[in-house]
């Protein structure tokens, strides 16, 4: 094949897989392993966006935490590999004398999805407030996650991205015409 085919057929690829959405599932929960082990559940509410929580565990230093991020993916290749960053919050505390604090979390990573599973790797610089010698840190941690419930797919919906197919139109509320069109014999 020769070069000025080439071009344009990859060009033409990226183009229209950056039509696609990215984050493929809806729910998922699982651990975080790191120095901070910790249980983390996402929520996307909408594609592309997504809230984590995390409950998470310092065995080295004993404090606990508790942070909730905001996130904003982006696809790489397919909505199943994507790249994400946002911000949130994070209280931290410890089971002794020591001082609770609160801090700006920001967060960005990359995740993969296969089947049922979820891996994302985060890194995330926390901005503390409330105590003298948590200031500044930067954490990291590998996610497994089980995917709960994927995200609706729509039919057609590439398609229609791409100008092949078109679109919907809304119908009137005309309940003769949904009669005729016999939609009170489908299952819902």
């Amino acid at each position: 094949m020769s070069l000025r085919f080439c071009i344009p057929s990859i060009c033409i690829i990226f183009f229209t897989v950056n039509l696609l959405k990215a984050q493929s599932y809806q729910w998922a929960a699982g651990i975080k392993l790191s120095k901070n082990m910790g249980i983390s559940a996402v929520y996307s509410p909408e594609v592309p966006y997504s809230i984590e929580a995390v409950i998470s565990k310092n065995f080295w230093t004993n404090e606990s935490g508790l942070s909730i991020i905001g996130r904003y993916h982006r696809k790489i290749i397919t909505k199943s590999i994507n790249i994400f960053g946002g911000g949130g919050l994070h209280h931290g505390f410890y089971n002794d004398e020591r001082a609770s604090f609160t801090g700006v979390l920001v967060n960005g990573g990359m995740e993969i999805s296969l089947g049922k599973t979820n891996v994302a790797f985060n890194l995330s610089p926390v901005l503390a407030f409330g105590r003298e010698d948590v200031k500044f840190r930067v954490g990291s941690d590998l996610s497994v996650r089980y995917i709960l419930k994927k995200q609706p797919k729509k039919k057609g919906e590439f398609w229609e991205k791409i100008g092949f197919k078109k679109k919907n139109k809304s119908k009137k509320n005309n309940a003769q015409g949904d009669f005729w069109d016999f939609n009170w014999l489908k299952k819902k």
